[in-house]
């Protein structure tokens, strides 16, 4: 992939681009996000060491057994670890009479998976989310314009924090202390691992309640965003196809935050000339290159027709910009590939013929059609040539068509192959009747010849 534009096709999408940010206000010049942003629970789970893998528990059983001791333990740190602390029974902090203890961290009455949440919602508000922040329910997130990034989710007995969103797609950072995973962490992963939107969530586990901090407007996502590809389907690099096939361009993008914005594509000529042009103003956050139309209301593969392509090198360019919090991206493909021209070729719908042996003085009927495939024919020359190789008859013709007929195309001379060659004047003797016709194609030329001796007596 290229990250950057040249040339026309960069002084068309700049344009386009600027057309975009005027119609939608948006730009550097961007209001900040307002509420909790991806960037801001990034430097949380940073600074304490959250990370996939990693588990949220400490040693307590070199602490002193009491219940004070190992709230004070609990609350010192609160760092992840790269291994948990105890194999026991997974259930409880506190002080157990067993050998072996399960050291989960308890956080303002919270514990395992609901107390990871709530320590991350305290640290970027200094208000405990599962008691003071607000608390909606599904519909009231839906009619909000859906979940957004900084959003506790409560479901099934299972809290996880939502670390961005990306369209309908919800990616979040959540702790799993159920027995056997021993408050292991999990970030940019699904709710609970396997939920991927608020309907999956509902539908799977019922959801009891989304906290956010403040109003239930949305608020914007800071981080800039990301463009991701798939199903992607281009020429190949360097390839080679026939003239006339067809070519279905397919590719679906999504942006991690924020929404496409605009798309740009040009095919051009090895002369750089722009053959087909496309563009589109999603402002969504995706973009399909089979699905969504363009300001010509088609879309980019129905706006590129390959099989009406002549032959010759072409260069393929598309160009999506995403944009979010007066931040964008940018993702280009450019391909460059040849069409190749069928070969012209002359083939004969009506046989050539010429004399065997006619009588002085006798005529004789000419005939024969030659057809050109992938090209017109443009030069036809007869002669009719002696014994000694001297040209006693010649026809010449430039038809520039499809077709010629001896009997029908006339030449320069203004008559048919057929009428020019008078055979009742030739005398006695041994003679040749020589015919090339000469077609020319995208490729190149290409002939057929004709020949025949005679004898006149």
């Amino acid at each position: 992939m290229k990250t950057m534009m040249n040339g026309l096709f960069g002084k068309v999408f700049a344009g386009l681009m600027a057309m975009i940010l005027c119609l939608t206000g948006l730009g550097i010049g961007a209001a900040k996000a307002e509420g909790i942003t991806t960037s801001a629970i990034e430097a949380v789970l940073s600074r304490y060491n959250f990370r996939s893998g990693m588990y949220w528990t400490y040693d307590y059983s070199k602490v002193a057994k009491s219940t004070a001791a190992l709230d004070k333990a609990a609350t010192s740190g609160y760092k992840a670890s790269s291994k948990p602390y105890g194999t026991g029974t997974y259930q409880s902090a506190y002080y157990r009479s067993s050998k072996t203890h399960y050291g989960e961290y308890i956080f303002k009455g919270s514990r395992q998976c609901w107390a990871f949440a709530d320590f991350i919602g305290y640290q970027l508000t200094g208000k405990v989310p599962s008691s003071q922040w607000t608390k909606y329910s599904v519909s009231q997130i839906e009619k909000a314009g859906g979940l957004q990034a900084g959003d506790v989710i409560r479901a099934g007995g299972h809290s996880a924090m939502v670390l961005r969103v990306s369209g309908s797609t919800v990616y979040t950072a959540e702790c799993w202390g159920s027995t056997g995973s021993k408050n292991r962490i999990a970030v940019g992963g699904y709710f609970n691992s396997d939920a991927k939107t608020l309907k999956d969530i509902n539908r799977k586990y019922g959801v009891n309640a989304v906290y956010r901090y403040g109003s239930a407007a949305k608020a914007r996502d800071d981080k800039a965003p990301v463009i991701s590809a798939s199903g992607e389907k281009y020429p190949a690099q360097g390839a080679v196809m026939d003239k006339g096939r067809s070519f279905g361009l397919r590719g679906v993008y999504t942006t991690s935050s924020g929404k496409i914005t605009g798309v740009a594509a040009a095919l051009k000529d090895a002369n750089g000339k722009a053959v087909y042009t496309f563009s589109a103003a999603p402002n969504a956050a995706k973009y399909d290159v089979n699905g969504t139309k363009g300001v010509s209301g088609k879309t980019l593969n129905d706006t590129i027709a390959f099989n009406k392509l002549a032959g010759g090198r072409y260069t393929l360019t598309v160009a999506v910009r995403a944009e979010n919090a007066g931040k964008t991206a940018l993702r280009t493909v450019e391909r460059t590939f040849t069409v190749r021209a069928s070969a012209a070729a002359v083939s004969v719908s009506r046989a050539f013929n010429g004399p065997d042996t006619i009588k002085k003085g006798s005529g004789f009927g000419l005939r024969g059609v030659a057809e050109a495939k992938n090209g017109k024919i443009t030069r036809v020359m007869a002669t009719v040539v002696d014994a000694s190789g001297s040209a006693v008859m010649v026809y010449i013709a430039k038809p520039g068509t499809a077709s010629f007929d001896v009997t029908k195309t006339k030449g320069t001379n203004g008559k048919s192959l057929n009428d020019t060659m008078v055979f009742n004047k030739l005398g006695r003797g041994t003679y040749t009747y020589y015919v090339t016709v000469t077609a020319r194609g995208e490729s190149g030329t290409v002939t057929y010849d004709y020949s025949k001796t005679f004898t006149v007596r």
